[in-house]
């Protein structure tokens, strides 16, 4: 399907070492790795025959690698228009932390946060579409938001972003199961149905205090169960055990470096 504005367009992983960081996605989801050079600070395109997403050193102010900065995925969405897009966000109650970016011709970005935290990029597209999104193994197929503020978030993401934050499961062939696992708790989507690309958990209850409101990304694998134990054998941890849902068989893992991420068939 095609991209629109306020859907996902766009995925990286912040690292404290590439080279082992491109070992373990390697080896995990059989991904390769083009260096885009030092004019953009060594960042490598990921791709799985289809484009995936990029892979990057975690860089302080001087352009040095920052060995504080947590292993993270960032999930960016697509916009039409990057300053408009941040003068939305802080007029709605969220935060900027990186102020635009022209990337070559390929399109802007910028770094900001929803209300309750919950940081991810936005995509302003120039000659750059974005990710594959046919469901192909080893790549991104779910995104979703976990925030302990969900009424504000909600708000956010609908008038930034375009959201129509529609109950999970409305309007697709899963609704009835979808609304039966969801009994108690809130779960919302940018759109209905097969439109849907991403959602919105309201995780209050469910995140540790420690544990900000945060994005993460899910990828489609043949096996989930098998790519558990790949990620174990690769010196990564299992964060939540692979369980069945309407959707398929879901775990929560986490890469050598602490990289946390979805596997999902």
């Amino acid at each position: 399907m095609s991209i629109t504005p306020g859907q996902p367009v766009w995925i990286d992983l912040g690292t404290t070492d590439l080279e082992r960081s491109k070992a373990f996605y390697r080896d995990l989801f059989d991904w390769n790795f083009s260096d885009t050079g030092a004019e953009f600070g060594h960042y490598h395109m990921v791709d799985a025959g289809v484009p995936v997403g990029g892979l990057g050193p975690n860089m302080d102010a001087e352009g040095n690698i920052d060995a504080s900065m947590p292993v993270w995925w960032t999930v960016y969405l697509k916009v039409e228009d990057v300053d408009a897009t941040l003068a939305a966000v802080r007029e709605h109650g969220g935060h900027v932390h990186v102020e635009p970016m022209q990337i070559g011709d390929m399109g802007r970005m910028a770094i900001v946060a929803a209300p309750s935290g919950a940081a991810f990029g936005v995509w302003e597209v120039g000659s750059f579409e974005g990710f594959d999104t046919e469901g192909r193994p080893g790549t991104p197929v779910w995104f979703e938001a976990l925030t302990k503020d969900f009424d504000a978030d909600a708000a956010f993401y609908a008038a930034v972003l375009g959201w129509k934050n529609v109950p999970m499961g409305e309007g697709s062939s899963d609704e009835g199961a979808a609304a039966e696992d969801g009994a108690g708790m809130r779960y919302v989507t940018d759109a209905a149905g097969d439109d849907a690309s991403a959602g919105l958990f309201d995780a209050a209850a469910f995140l540790p205090a420690e544990v900000p409101s945060h994005w993460r990304v899910y990828f489609a694998v043949p096996d989930t169960d098998a790519a558990v134990e790949k990620v174990l054998s690769l010196g990564g941890a299992v964060v939540e055990p692979a369980q069945d849902s309407p959707y398929g068989r879901v775990a929560a893992v986490a890469d050598d470096l602490g990289g946390t991420f979805m596997v999902i068939a």
